[in-house]
């Protein structure tokens, strides 16, 4: 039974159409003798294709991290059952709390010092945090390890699959 589930159905559906569409119309562009538009779409191709959508879906006794590689249509799936030994490791602060502010190197030109000045006025809220999460066997060696991010009500889902004393930490490793 699925407790929840991220809806990635419109981003997978964009990334695959606009891989037909752009595949098309650098057909069109070398059948018609366009090869400059032709070349700059396959650059285009070649850019998008390294977008990778993430997929969470928590069950009642387990939870499954998916990635779909190179326009969606390349998908990677990772199982992790509640009776297995799991560490999940966080990268950085925690939720809600202030982001680091981004540090211009051009301060002295108007442009940097505008930047910096509005960035102590609003200094992004971590809303999404970078998990590790790992399985191990009974002799501690590595089965399967995954990274994913979450927002605070993923990882809560995540949370009560994985017992309190699996090893979260918050490190930067």
């Amino acid at each position: 039974m699925i407790i929840y589930r991220r809806h990635i159905n419109k981003r997978l559906l964009s990334l695959r159409l606009s891989f037909f569409f752009l595949a098309a119309i650098c057909s069109l562009a070398f059948g018609y003798h366009y090869d400059n538009l032709g070349y700059f779409i396959i650059v285009a191709l070649i850019t998008i294709s390294i977008i990778v959508v993430k997929d969470f879906v928590v069950f009642s006794n387990s939870f499954e991290v998916s990635k779909y590689y190179f326009f969606g249509f390349i998908k990677r799936r990772w199982k992790f059952n509640q009776d297995e030994n799991i560490k999940v490791s966080a990268f950085g602060s925690d939720f809600g709390q202030d982001g680091e502010i981004p540090d211009f190197e051009d301060i002295e030109s108007g442009l940097g010092c505008l930047f910096s000045i509005l960035s102590i006025f609003m200094p992004p809220k971590i809303t999404r945090k970078e998990f590790k999460v790992q399985a191990y066997n009974e002799t501690n060696i590595l089965l399967k390890r995954v990274h994913i991010l979450l927002d605070k009500s993923e990882f809560n889902y995540l949370k009560t699959l994985v017992p309190h004393d699996s090893g979260r930490q918050s490190s930067n490793q």
